[in-house]
């Protein structure tokens, strides 16, 4: 009983947890874009910042890292930490990063410090630059083979880090793995040297999506690559409905990817765009979205929080930025209950694991009770045979005693009759005496006794 019932439960929730991937998969695309949400004006840096580094800590603090104030590098370059309450609004400063720094590659690690690697200051740079928010401490580590900055990094589940673009001389991908403090060098892009392509997005384990930038003339590009980093490998996919460089990207609540502004040609010489591209991963789709940000803007630094808020820090147009700009994407069931369908998710999984586990066991036990009943049969089997045998030699035992019993009665009924059969004669006798002399019986002389 128990194991049907661990049977059923089993069958219960894989049909649950099916209903529920096709639920989620099932809900529109079309109005999942009406969702997208743009709160603007959240708050304003002390000062323009362009190209920085950025990152959201866990206790809510907006981290804006290095920059400058012209989007050429010719103004001022900061190695400043703001840091910027997103609740109270309230901005205060952190420790002074190492080395000056403006348009790094940067990421937030597994480890929640932020990354930064190498950037602009008079020169294009390769050293490490690690920030812990909680410590509100700095240091570096070993430098890449090659000078990185104005392109992007991604953070790999595994702790490592990918990073893309050496500027404007040749495109270099490389690895770097904090644990070790190694480099590794990796295939380039197949597109060449692309600056500016500062936007890529982890999709999975082994799919990066590598978006836009400029090419060598500084002519922004719709192109998109996915990097294997298992594999080392590049694949074309379908590319942005706008070419654009110096825009940032994000992944949705809804699970599509999203490219928020960006500028068609280098600063000062191109225009910056309001829209927003979305990306279907699942069917190698673009298209435009409906909402936009406002005013236009590239180069800015983008950041998104633990419930997938999206900050956009800075940035610049042909007026200069200072804003932070929110941007949210809620799915049609709502971030609350996207969570609880998650943790849902996430419970199947285990449950239909110690499931699975728990029938695997059951096989094992099934296993054995077969053994045991196949043994139990067979000694059933010699039980019945006995048996039979036993009946079969007491219905014997009984037809023989029926057979004496039977000859028995036939004796003592033969000697019944015969008894009767003489008293009979016996009396037949008498009356034939009695009809001859016609009295009863005469004493007969013996020889030698005298008639009287």
């Amino acid at each position: 009983m128990k194991r049907r019932m661990n049977l059923t439960r089993m069958v219960a929730i894989c049909f649950a947890f099916v209903f529920l991937m096709t639920t989620l998969s099932a809900l529109p695309i079309s109005a999942a874009t009406e969702q997208l949400e743009i709160v603007t004006q959240v708050g304003n840096l002390p000062g323009v910042r362009d190209a920085p580094a950025a990152m959201v800590t866990d206790d809510g603090m907006l981290l804006v890292v290095g920059g400058t104030d012209d989007c050429n590098g010719a103004g001022t370059l900061y190695s400043t930490v703001i840091r910027y309450g997103l609740e109270n609004h309230t901005v205060s400063y952190g420790a002074t990063m190492p080395y000056t720094r403006w348009y790094p590659n940067y990421a937030v690690g597994t480890d929640g410090n932020l990354y930064v690697f190498g950037g602009y200051d008079g020169g294009w740079y390769s050293d490490v630059q690690i920030y812990n928010s909680a410590n509100n401490t700095w240091w570096t580590r070993t430098g890449a083979p090659n000078n990185m900055g104005g392109g992007c990094a991604v953070a790999l589940t595994n702790g490592s880090f990918i990073t893309f673009e050496t500027p404007w001389t040749s495109d270099s991908t490389m690895m770097y793995t904090p644990t070790t403090d190694t480099w590794h060098t990796l295939t380039a892009n197949p597109l060449g040297p692309v600056f500016g392509s500062e936007r890529a997005v982890l999709l999975n384990s082994t799919a990066i999506l590598v978006m836009g930038g400029y090419n060598g003339v500084v002519a922004a590009i719709s192109a998109c690559e996915i990097y294997n980093p298992v594999a080392d490998t590049w694949t074309a996919v379908a590319d942005m409905p706008i070419a654009v460089a110096g825009g940032g990207a994000f992944i949705g609540n809804d699970g599509f990817v999203y490219y928020v502004g960006g500028s068609s040609a280098w600063p000062n010489t191109g225009t910056e765009t309001p829209a927003i591209q979305r990306y279907d991963p699942a069917n190698d789709i673009w298209t435009v979205v409906s909402a936009t940000i406002s005013p236009d803007k590239a180069f800015f630094g983008i950041a998104q929080d633990k419930d997938g808020d999206v900050f956009v820090v800075g940035g610049w147009n042909t007026t200069a930025l200072d804003d932070i700009d929110m941007i949210q994407t809620i799915n049609l069931a709502g971030d609350d209950e996207i969570t609880a369908l998650k943790d849902l998710i996430a419970n199947l999984n285990s449950e239909i694991s110690d499931l699975q586990n728990a029938v695997a066991n059951l096989e094992t036990e099934d296993s054995s009770l077969l053994d045991e009943i196949a043994a139990l049969q067979g000694e059933l089997n010699q039980t019945e045979d006995a048996l039979n045998i036993a009946l079969d030699q007491a219905n014997n035992n009984a037809d023989d005693a029926n057979t004496a019993a039977s000859n028995a009665n036939m004796m003592a009924l033969i000697g019944v009759l015969v008894g009767i059969i003489g008293i009979v004669v016996g009396l037949i006798a008498m009356t034939m005496a009695k009809k001859k002399g016609g009295q009863g019986p005469q004493m007969v002389a013996q020889p030698g006794q005298i008639r009287q």
